[in-house]
């Protein structure tokens, strides 16, 4: 269920709720029953209801809230009123029920009329839903619930994280750009070169093979022999002492001078 249609069920079913506490409230206006204690703490319990399900049908106004446009940046003060309505009204309305209920239990199981305790129930059941709705107030934590696309208290959890990334993953990557060098490395080697020599140094060897040849002069020695016999002729003679005879054939002439005559 997408936001529009969750914000119109919502402002439906307590526009429903706030037609039937209208009804009840003129009964018992018209019947004159707030003159009995009970009914008038019945009567309290009706209008804390009709209080919250108005809070409620209002959050239909916010079906075009979108907290990232520049038309949400003008909702914001008016969802954290909308949100500390909501706050409010909903624990006048649990306080004033908890009341009902502690007055009916004393009367019916300890046979007591608690009725002499009515400011107590009316000032507590207003005042202390002020402080409890002034915390996030405090606190800032009012705004939009992506959940149910309502405003409420912000709820920061794992699938409203997941549902905000999947429509926004560029802010991610902000926040977090390494996730985006895993998905895509060679980006972080286009910035940073050096880091894939240090992993694969053969590519640079490929690239520049003089570097290998300065820190391996037997290389290439063994890939180009003569570059060693031009520097060191003398192996050359030792290997192939022909050589020598060519270039210097009186040498193998001496040993044929010293032979004697018979």
């Amino acid at each position: 269920m997408n936001k529009s249609d969750s914000l119109y069920l919502t402002g439906g079913t307590n526009f429903a709720s706030v037609l039937v506490c209208l009804l009840a409230a003129i009964l018992v206006l018209c019947l004159k029953l707030y003159r009995m204690g009970v009914y008038r703490l019945a009567l309290y319990q009706v209008l804390a209801s009709l209080a919250f399900a108005m809070a409620q049908t209002l959050q239909i106004i916010f079906v075009d809230y979108d907290q990232n446009s520049e038309e949400g940046i003008r909702y914001d003060r008016l969802c954290t009123t909308m949100g500390w309505l909501v706050l409010y009204t909903s624990w006048v309305k649990l306080l004033f029920t908890m009341w009902v209920t502690f007055h009916v239990f004393c009367f019916a199981v300890f046979h007591k009329n608690m009725i002499k305790l009515e400011v107590l129930y009316v000032v507590t059941s207003l005042l202390v839903p002020v402080v409890i709705a002034a915390v996030p107030l405090i606190t800032g934590t009012y705004g939009q619930d992506p959940n149910i696309g309502s405003c409420w208290i912000e709820v920061k959890n794992k699938r409203s994280d997941l549902q905000h990334l999947v429509e926004h993953p560029e802010k991610d990557l902000v926040e977090y750009p390494e996730k985006d060098l895993v998905e895509h490395p060679e980006k972080d080697l286009l910035e940073h070169p050096e880091k894939e020599l240090v992993e694969h140094p053969e590519k640079d060897l490929v690239e520049h093979p003089e570097k290998d040849l300065l820190e391996h002069p037997e290389k290439d020695l063994v890939e180009h022999p003569e570059k060693d016999l031009l520097e060191h002729p003398e192996k050359d003679l030792v290997e192939h002492p022909e050589k020598d005879l060519v270039e210097h054939p009186e040498k193998g002439l001496l040993p044929l001078a010293s032979t004697p005559e018979f």
